[in-house]
């Protein structure tokens, strides 16, 4: 669940696949490119779950609307059209180790753009 830090923006629920896709990107995001296969692979089907690009594309298309919801810039998420993603690292600052995900089952990203919040794992 994304939990909004700013008063001006309502909770928003991610299914659990979401949830995996954006720890995800956010772990990897300072590297650079994101390919699809290494996504595909570390979110869907080392959980046992089939992936496909088109899944993929869709399920990223919807975690960027969800994103919306709580005031995170639609460029944050970037396609790199047959290659994978880019993440938008100006519109974010990492300020969460794993070790308190682990510990803690949460962590919190603070947007440059005031659309502060914070996933929490159900």
């Amino acid at each position: 669940m994304l939990l909004p830090l700013n008063s001006r923006y309502s909770p928003v629920r991610l299914r659990s696949t979401m949830s995996r896709l954006l720890l995800f990107l956010l772990e990897k995001g300072s590297i650079g490119l994101i390919r699809d296969e290494h996504i595909m692979k570390n979110v869907w089907e080392i959980h046992g779950l089939k992936a496909s690009g088109p899944r993929l594309w869709q399920v990223v298309n919807d975690l960027k609307n969800k994103l919306d919801r709580v005031g995170v810039n639609n460029n944050f998420i970037m396609r790199l059209e047959g290659r994978g993603y880019l993440i938008n690292t100006t519109f974010f600052e990492s300020i969460y180790i794993r070790a308190a995900w682990v510990m803690l089952d949460k962590f919190v990203l603070e947007s440059q753009n005031t659309a502060s919040f914070k996933l929490v794992k159900k």
